[in-house]
């Protein structure tokens, strides 16, 4: 029997890269984005313990098989770590992954084929959230809130940060290994420790591999060049900055797990904005 191994994220985490360049291995398979298996023939999202399961059936001696940014938040660990496998989370500067979900999302929800979704998840998101968000709107967070309209660009902030923010606080409250976005996609070694880690050092990272996973590295950008957190905050509308301080402000957990493991620009933007 092989290994299997889930990396769990909410996005904005180089996932689809790392699942092409896994892929890349001759003895990984590698699924993204999925809660289901597309050559079994419904097509149907199954329970995070039948996917385990069946990643344990796929899996061969000196064979691994895992899966990626599907099923959130420690949803995972469990059924994996249960079955022997290595389960662990994937994340990046906040900031940044903030403004990141953020833009994809509203580039995709703009588009008419997309709408009925967005509005539909958004929705879903309102009567779910109904307490937090009538505290942020006390604070004018969303001057479009009361028509409720799907794609509106703070509500739609909003459920991106507030569902980054819950996958951190898993992750806070977990065991499993954090592997930064920032280090496994530009150092070699950092992505052999991860590689190392998912496929509990049963395979061998060698340089040829290593190298031709960082030639496809090279071209994982979204823009051809990247601001710094603080630009990127400044960036945000009035009551962006406004939900993410309010979000934040009361979750110190959350603020020094992000300064521990080498994130500071969080607590040094709330400590701004409250001096201010």
């Amino acid at each position: 029997m092989g290994n299997i191994f889930y990396a769990s994220s909410w996005g904005g985490t180089a996932t689809s890269w790392l699942t092409k360049v896994l892929c890349m291995h001759d003895n990984i398979q590698c699924y993204h984005g999925t809660r289901y298996f597309e050559d079994n023939k419904n097509c149907q999202e199954i329970s995070g313990i039948d996917y385990a399961q069946e990643l344990n059936s796929r899996a061969e001696d000196g064979f691994c098989v895992g899966g990626i940014h599907g099923y959130h938040g420690d949803h995972m660990e469990k059924p994996i770590t249960d079955l022997g496998g290595a389960f662990g989370f994937l994340t990046r500067e906040p900031i940044q992954r903030i403004s990141s979900l953020f833009n994809h999302h509203l580039s995709k929800s703009k588009k008419p084929e997309n709408f009925s979704n967005y509005k539909f998840m958004i929705d879903n998101f309102i009567t779910q959230n109904g307490e937090m968000l009538q505290y942020l709107a006390k604070f004018g967070c969303f001057p479009n809130a009361a028509e409720k309209q799907g794609t509106d660009a703070e509500l739609l902030f909003t459920w991106n940060m507030s569902h980054a923010l819950l996958f951190e606080s898993t992750a806070l409250n977990s065991k499993a290994p954090v592997f930064k976005m920032e280090d496994y996609t530009t150092d070699p070694e950092q992505f052999k420790k991860l590689f190392r880690y998912f496929t509990k050092e049963s395979l061998t990272c060698s340089q040829n591999y290593l190298d031709e996973v960082f030639s496809v590295g090279r071209a994982n950008t979204h823009r051809a060049t990247r601001s710094t957190s603080e630009a990127e905050f400044c960036s945000w509308n009035k009551n962006q900055k406004l939900i993410f301080y309010i979000l934040l402000k009361n979750n110190r957990a959350i603020i020094d797990y992000y300064d521990a493991i080498g994130y500071p620009k969080v607590k040094e933007i709330i400590q701004m904005i409250e001096k201010s």
